[in-house]
């Protein structure tokens, strides 16, 4: 007998249609965990706009801080309100003065950093304990600022 290639055919798709198929999965009533290996999701900057110079000093003014808060604050976050710095201890420096969460955390108890007026509110607190030697190791900066230097 003769096989021919239609022949072979059916008998292929004979044994496929007849084929032992397997047993679906049962339904659990279980929840199915999935771990996910993406890294976590950046926090969202809360208000991505930097002020200007003058609304800075105004803010500054506001709550008793002399005019040189202005400065700081464009040296420490160039006048942007939602700036955060990770320090190598794991702390945060947040907001337009850059308040650190790890020695003033009764500071940020309830109160938004990066809220211009709450911050400058946080700068005044820094200052009344600790003056200017908070923002000592930027000084370099807003000592200078805006003044010309002479050959």
């Amino acid at each position: 007998m003769r096989r021919t290639a239609a022949h072979l055919v059916l008998v292929i798709l004979a044994c496929v249609a007849f084929w032992p198929r397997p047993e679906p999965p049962a339904v659990t009533e279980e929840p199915v965990v999935v771990t996910s290996r993406l890294p976590p999701a950046p926090e969202p900057e809360p208000r991505p706009s930097r002020l200007a110079f003058l609304t800075v000093m105004d803010l500054a003014r506001s709550v008793g801080l002399p005019d040189v808060f202005a400065r700081i604050a464009f040296c420490e976050s160039s006048l942007d309100p939602a700036a955060v710095h990770l320090n190598a201890d794991g702390s945060r420096d947040h907001g337009l003065w850059q308040i650190n969460d790890r020695w003033w955390p009764e500071l940020f108890d309830g109160q938004d950093p990066y809220d211009s007026a709450t911050a400058a509110r946080m700068a005044r607190a820094v200052y009344d304990v600790q003056g200017l030697d908070a923002w000592e190791p930027s000084a370099s900066c807003w000592q200078e600022f805006g003044t010309a230097k002479r050959p």
